[in-house]
């Protein structure tokens, strides 16, 4: 029986040993899954929209400055529920930093910008999609032209006057030329009245030809006292000067359209506002060698 007894005894010490080394290797599991770092990767599974430009203005073509553009946009799973849209007049350093706009639209009539001084100004136009979960088109649709004003805004002076605000007489200025001014008299204030129109005309989508173009601003200046010229709004259509001195004055009107443009040649005015002479008679020699009384006439006007 001992023998028995032994080899029993060893058997339950083993069983007892791997008992034991399974309760530590669990335990030693379970400490290392619950130290280990949980790591997870979010996977964006939304595909961008695209964007097409299906109604524009020709790569590098020259259109009127306002402009009908029409766009569209797919989301292959999704849909597309906006747009965004920006201008810019040269090719941008970092297209990402470009001052988009909203649309929820698919087209509109643009009016592009050109110079004060300039009748034509290139643009790129730029449109993206934005789908249902605010992915945007990383490659927006691109379109380059440039606009052009056909036709520069005309000023008009409807009025030019001179009155004398002792007796109320009035006089009107009506030179344009700068080398041969109206002359007005000394003390007697200046008023000057303005419109102006613009005919720029397009042919809409049903072959009609309709004027598009508007004055949206007057910029006016009397070359001799104003340093700079003055801008208004489309409502800024006279002026009066009670404050001048005797020298040449010029008074030039420039109309401003709804694209910028001023045109190259101003409406203008001239005229001297004169002073008394001064006069004075003073001894001097004439031709025969004789003293004699001589009159002079000076003034700065002349």
């Amino acid at each position: 029986m001992e023998p028995w007894e032994a080899s029993g005894s060893r058997r339950l010490g083993a069983r007892r040993l791997f008992s034991l080394l399974t309760v530590v290797l669990a335990l030693a599991t379970v400490l290392f899954l619950g130290c280990r770092e949980e790591v997870t990767t979010d996977i964006d599974r939304n595909i961008a929209p695209d964007t097409y430009l299906t109604g524009a203005p020709a790569e590098s073509s020259t259109t009127v400055y306002r402009v009908h553009l029409f766009w569209h946009g797919n989301d292959p799973d999704g849909r597309v529920v906006g747009f965004e849209y920006a201008v810019t007049d040269s090719q941008p350093e970092n297209e990402d930093s470009l001052g988009y706009a909203y649309t929820t639209r698919t087209d509109s009539i643009f009016v592009f910008q050109v110079d004060v001084n300039q009748q034509i100004l290139g643009h790129r136009f730029y449109i993206r999609a934005i789908d249902n979960e605010g992915k945007v088109d990383p490659d927006p649709a691109l379109t380059f032209f440039g606009a052009v004003d056909l036709v520069p805004p005309l000023p008009i002076i409807t009025r030019a006057e001179a009155w004398d605000p002792q007796s109320g007489e009035r006089m009107t200025i009506d030179s344009e030329e700068e080398a041969q001014p109206d002359t007005v008299p000394a003390g007697w204030n200046v008023e000057f009245a303005w419109t102006g129109v613009d005919g720029d005309r397009v042919i809409d989508e049903e072959g009609h030809i309709v004027t598009v173009g508007e004055v949206v601003q007057f910029s006016w200046q009397l070359v001799g006292r104003d340093v700079l010229a003055t801008t208004g709004s489309k409502e800024d259509t006279t002026i009066v000067y009670d404050d001048l001195r005797d020298q040449k004055y010029v008074f030039t009107l420039r109309a401003v359209d709804d694209a910028g443009f001023a045109g190259l040649d101003p409406a203008q005015r001239s005229f001297v506002w004169n002073r008394d002479p001064q006069t004075s008679f003073e001894t001097g020699i004439d031709s025969l060698g004789r003293e004699r009384p001589h009159f002079f006439a000076v003034s700065d006007a002349w």
